[in-house]
C-alpha cells in the first residue's frame, strides 16, 4: 500500500514538475528581478512558488467548481493569462508603466511567474485529473515537492544574474520581454484553438 502511494506520488511530482518547467520560467524571472537585491529576488521567488503552489492545490480542491459557478472556461482563462503576461512583456521589453507607479508593483508581476507561467491552465488541469485518479492527498503532496523545486530553481536565477552582470542583464531582459510576449501569444492561441 504504501509503495503504491510512493509510486503515485513520484508520478504525479514528476507531472506537475514537466507542466510547470521552472526552468522556462527563469528567463521571466530574471528580467522581472533585474533591478532587486538577492534578498528581494529570494522573497519574489518564494513569492511566485507559492503562489503558484496554492494555485496548483486550490484547484486541485475546488477549481473547476469555481470556474463553472464564474461561468468561466479553460480557454477563457488561457487567454486572459495570456493577455497578462503580453502585458507584462511589454512592459519589461519597452519600459513602459501602465499606471500609477507602486512599490506593490514588482509584486504584481512576480504574481505573474506564479500564475500562469508555473501554475498554467496545464498544471490546473492536471491536478484536477490526477485527484480523481490518486485522491487529493498525493496531489497535495506532489504539488508541494513540485513547488520547492520550482523555488530552487528560481534561486538560481541569482547566480544567472550574476554571471550577466549588469549590461548583459538589461540585454537579455529586452530579449525574454519578446520571449515571454510570444509565451503570452501562445497562451492566447491556445485559448482561440480550444
Amino acid at each position: 500500500m504504501v509503495e503504491i502511494a510512493l509510486e503515485a506520488i513520484l508520478k504525479s511530482l514528476i507531472a506537475f514538475f514537466v507542466i510547470m518547467d521552472p526552468f522556462a520560467s527563469l528567463p521571466a524571472f530574471l528580467a522581472l528581478t533585474k533591478k532587486m537585491n538577492e534578498v528581494q529576488r529570494a522573497q519574489a521567488a518564494f513569492t511566485a512558488t507559492v503562489v503558484a503552489g496554492g494555485v496548483i492545490i486550490g484547484f486541485a480542491l475546488v477549481g473547476v467548481q469555481l470556474l463553472g459557478v464564474l461561468g468561466i472556461s479553460m480557454q477563457s482563462f488561457q487567454i486572459a493569462g495570456g493577455l497578462l503576461l503580453l502585458l507584462t512583456a511589454i512592459q519589461i521589453t519597452f519600459g513602459i508603466n501602465f499606471g500609477k507607479e507602486e512599490k506593490s508593483a514588482p509584486n504584481v508581476a512576480i504574481v505573474l511567474i506564479g500564475v500562469p507561467l508555473l501554475a498554467g491552465p496545464g498544471a490546473m488541469t492536471t491536478a484536477v485529473l490526477l485527484t480523481g485518479a490518486d485522491g487529493i492527498l498525493v496531489v497535495v503532496i506532489a504539488a508541494l515537492a513540485a513547488t520547492v523545486l520550482s523555488y530552487v530553481i528560481l534561486m538560481c536565477a541569482s547566480f544567472i544574474g550574476k554571471i550577466l552582470g549588469a549590461r548583459g542583464m538589461e540585454i537579455s531582459s529586452r530579449l525574454m520581454g519578446i520571449l515571454l510576449a510570444a509565451i503570452g501569444v501562445e497562451f492566447i492561441r491556445m485559448g482561440l484553438g480550444g
